[in-house]
């Protein structure tokens, strides 16, 4: 009699377990929806954040947004300019942003080419991405030692505009993996598996301050403004 109510109870007991199991496979995909919905919202947030502390930059240099490099003959800019980083480290070492964790996005896991060995260091070209953190901060075209790196910065950003061009012209993005360089201002920058929020599109953040999702893997409606009006010509898209 023991043994038959033994079993019973086990077998109640494994049921209960398997509806469990059941409910929690069922709930996970919800849930791993909503988690990246609040990790989406904290990534614009970052964007809004890194907006501000440029926006206080322009208003100490005569309405320019940071750039490291001067315009050449042909309105466009030198291979310094090339790289988020250095201008997130010109923000970070005049005090216009304190915090070097608004520079990465929440779901931003991995960042270079995915198919060459993961490294904490970059070595690789491709690294964990986190805020920075002790040693020496980055000066620009003084890197030797510098804590501040390619892997800490998850946008991307068109360099070389000022308060007075147009509100609509993109500013900032959520980068993805293959725009490490000087790709001018009306290339794609395509998004992949690999990127902040995958293939389902990315944050955007314009001149005066608004923000959106894009949808999507392509930035080319963010960047229409800027082709239209040939602003390609004096600004270069960094990250």
């Amino acid at each position: 009699m023991k043994t038959s109510q033994s079993r019973a109870g086990m077998a109640s007991t494994l049921t209960l377990v398997g509806m469990i199991s059941l409910l929690v496979a069922l709930a996970l995909p919800a849930l791993e929806v909503q988690v990246e919905r609040t990790r989406r919202a904290r990534c614009l947030n970052n964007e809004r954040a890194i907006w501000a502390a440029m926006s206080l930059y322009a208003n100490d240099f005569n309405g320019w947004f940071p750039a490291i490099s001067g315009l050449g003959q042909d309105r466009t800019r030198m291979e310094v300019e090339n790289g988020f980083d250095r201008h997130a480290s010109l923000l970070l070492n005049l005090g216009y942003a304190r915090d070097q964790a608004v520079f990465v996005c929440p779901s931003d896991k991995e960042d270079g080419d995915p198919s060459s060995p993961l490294s904490d260091d970059g070595s690789t070209g491709h690294a964990r991405v986190r805020p920075a953190h002790g040693g020496p901060p980055w000066i620009p075209s003084e890197e030797r030692g510098a804590n501040f790196w390619w892997y800490n910065v998850s946008y991307l950003y068109v360099a070389g505009f000022t308060t007075r061009d147009r509100g609509d012209f993109l500013l900032l993005a959520d980068e993805h993996w293959d725009s490490e360089g000087g790709c001018p201002a009306d290339c794609r920058h395509d998004i992949d598996q690999f990127d902040n929020h995958g293939r389902a599109g990315r944050n955007v953040l314009y001149l005066d301050g608004r923000g959106e999702w894009l949808p999507g893997v392509r930035l080319d409606d963010a960047y229409g403004p800027i082709r239209e009006n040939n602003a390609h010509l004096r600004s270069r898209t960094v990250d």
